[in-house]
This record gives C-alpha cells, structure tokens and sequence, in this order.
C-alpha cells in the first residue's frame, strides 16, 4: 500500500481508450463503442465479455496445458476486441480503485471529464469511468507522450469497481511474491 494513502497503487499495462465525455455524440452515446450498437455488435460483445469471463475461470487452472489453452483463447479474445473496434495498444498506468495516471499525446485541461475504458490483462476484464482531470504535466521530449494525466475517478459502477479492486490485489500479491522470490 502505498504511504499515506487509503489504497492500493499499482503500475499497469492495460488497453486504453480515452475520450473528452464533451465532445461524445449528440445523442449521448460514447464514442467508438456506442457508434456501433447494432444488433450483431452487441451479440458479439456479449459473446467477447463472456469470453472474456470463461478466461478468468480457466485461468485459475495451474497446468501447463490449461495455461496453454488459456494464452490461445486470450488470443482469440484480443482479436474480438480488435473487430469490435476496441483499442488493441497496451499502456503502462499507475492504477488504484480512485483514480490513475497515464501519458497522453492530448492536452487535456485540469477539470476535463474524460470517458475512460480499460481492459485488464491478462484476463481482458473490461471496465468503463468517467473521470476528472486533476492534474496534467507536460513530459520530457524523450518521452513517448507528450503529456501526463492525473485522473479521479468520479462515476464507476459497483461491479467496475469490485473488478478493478479485485485486479489491483492480485497483481499487488503476485508482486510481493515476486520480490520474495527475488530475495531468496
């Protein structure tokens, strides 16, 4: 646990997608998913979320070949992901259930809404919050993006968020196991 927070911190690699919640559709969908709605759209979300739920189960099998399966169906999954428009480029994250932080080629202004989407590795877990801008420094010209933003989560369902807690302790565990590991 971080010092002097209520919470756990994590670094992440996830798949992002992030938007200006301003600048969505008239209409009030988001954007690259909700444009697309359609009836076979939606029938292959549901399909890839429940895929996406069946790798978790399997996942937690520890033999070699059920791994093996496992990679192959997570394959298959990021695949899905890609036909439905979902952002394939892994970033690296701090993540906590409040709130993260994530470079960005955008300037987005301190108290900017964003509409935020990431999926969770290794088991594609996906999840959606509306987030607010609290603070955005400029990088380094070495670094990959030009920006970095701080972000408060301000709307996230209960299931997102027991999702998101549940993943922030299991790699937390699988670290700490990790440094004992390199410690011996």
């Amino acid at each position: 646990m971080s010092e002097g927070r209520g919470f756990y911190r994590i670094k992440d690699t996830v798949m992002l997608r992030v938007e200006d919640f301003n600048s969505r559709n008239g209409d009030g969908r988001r954007g690259q998913r909700g444009d697309r709605r359609l009836p076979a759209v939606t029938s292959l979300s549901k399909l890839t979320e429940t895929f996406g739920n069946s790798l978790k189960r399997l996942s937690q099998n520890k033999s070699r070949d059920m791994q093996d399966i496992v990679n192959c169906l997570g394959t298959i999954h990021s695949q899905l992901n890609t036909l439905m428009g979902y952002p394939d480029e892994l970033q690296e994250v701090d993540l906590s259930a409040t709130g993260m932080s994530f470079g960005c080629s955008e300037e987005f202004p301190a108290g900017t809404i964003l509409d935020i989407g990431i999926t969770l590795l290794p088991y594609h877990t996906e999840i959606e919050v509306l987030g607010e801008v609290i603070r955005l420094t400029k990088n380094s010209e070495k670094a990959s993006y030009k920006y970095s933003a701080a972000i408060k989560f301000t709307t996230i369902t209960t299931n997102d968020r027991s999702n998101l807690t549940q993943h922030i302790m299991q790699v937390e565990s699988r670290q700490i196991k990790e440094k004992r590991h390199l410690a011996k």
